[in-house]
């Protein structure tokens, strides 16, 4: 309840403001396209039609993906922390879940942090990598292999089938 990220109908996170609703940009590619960055999961095949949806009563958004080869769909949603709670850990969760068919899926993850304006470094570790820039650090945390696309962004690619999962989980850690 502090922040919000916007997922196009294209499976991509076009805005996404950390730690609060006032924060600069992390993806900002609603008011610059080619320069605010994004964080994209959608499926290799450019084929078929996409559905949106809020699951009932839940803040979690679901991306349907309905392709010739299957079915698959990205679930997103920011963990609510409990009241009380000592330390807030800003998340955005991002589950993609094969449905029918077998489905292949690409993933793009290029962080542009303050609209664009600020320079950032890329640290791989076991769990994923780590964005930093001065004034934040997040960690894309996955089980799936990640691999370094430009000079400081990220990509993978997997193939799903019914039933199997691949989760991106993307975290404000302490630098």
């Amino acid at each position: 309840l502090r922040t919000v990220g916007v997922v196009g109908p294209d499976g991509t996170m076009d805005w996404y403001c950390c730690p609060r609703f006032d924060s600069s940009s992390v993806f900002g590619a609603i008011p610059d396209r080619s320069r605010g960055g994004r964080f994209r999961i959608a499926p290799a095949m450019r084929e078929g039609t996409v559905k949106q949806l809020y699951f009932p009563d839940t803040n979690v958004l679901i991306t349907r993906f309905l392709t010739p080869a299957g079915v698959g769909e990205v679930q997103d949603f920011m963990p609510i922390q409990p009241p009380g709670a000592p330390v807030h850990r800003h998340r955005s969760v991002r589950r993609v879940l094969g449905v029918r068919g077998e489905m292949r899926f690409r993933v793009q993850v290029e962080p542009r942090f303050n609209y664009g304006r600020e320079q950032k470094q890329v640290c791989f570790h076991e769990s994923g990598v780590l964005f930093r820039s001065p004034e934040l650090c997040l960690a894309l945390e996955t089980a799936t292999p990640l691999q370094q696309s430009g000079r400081a962004d990220v990509r993978a690619e997997f193939t799903l089938l019914p039933g199997a999962s691949v989760t991106l989980v993307l975290e404000q850690v302490p630098d």
